[in-house]
């Protein structure tokens, strides 16, 4: 059964084994046995226990309007207070201006990213309204290729 070609897995096409094969996949015990390179924890953290520079989850409630700043063509800034655990912080995000109007002021909201101890702030790189809900806080990554995404891949690998 290991040594079945990969279409042989329900929802599993021509077009994911090409993508698959990419990646070196052509047999159910390849995709078994193709590991993810690291895993992003999504697990709620106080920053009062938080290192430096640590990647961080965290849940707050959103203190200032959002303002964004523009450098050049395409890239932008937009940040936040947002009070954590008692703590009054800044977010920022990097290119992604969209984000503003999901922002509203007194409401919760779940941010994901790199903690810096020294300035109060969290580079984000994930938000979500409200408080996380996440099934798993444990996430794998693996490498892809193509249009083959991370999604598809978990996806693909929880057929089996």
């Amino acid at each position: 059964m290991l040594n079945l070609p990969v279409t042989d897995v329900k929802g599993i096409g021509e077009e994911t084994a090409l993508q698959l094969a990419d990646l070196r996949i052509r047999t159910v015990r390849d995709l078994i046995e193709h590991f993810p390179y690291r895993y992003e924890d999504y697990q709620l953290k106080d920053l009062h226990h938080v290192k430096h520079e640590e990647r961080v989850t965290v849940v707050g409630t959103i203190q200032s309007e959002p303002s964004i700043r523009y450098y050049g063509k395409k890239k932008n800034r937009l940040s936040f207070r947002m009070l954590v655990d008692g703590v009054l912080i800044t977010v920022t995000f990097f290119n992604r201006a969209f984000l503003k109007n999901q922002m509203v002021v007194g409401a919760q909201a779940t941010v994901t990213g790199k903690w810096d101890q020294h300035r109060l702030t969290i580079t984000a790189t994930e938000f979500m309204q409200g408080k996380q809900e996440r099934e798993q806080t444990l996430m794998p990554i693996y490498s892809t290729s193509g249009s083959l995404t991370i999604k598809n891949y978990v996806n693909t690998f929880n057929k089996l």
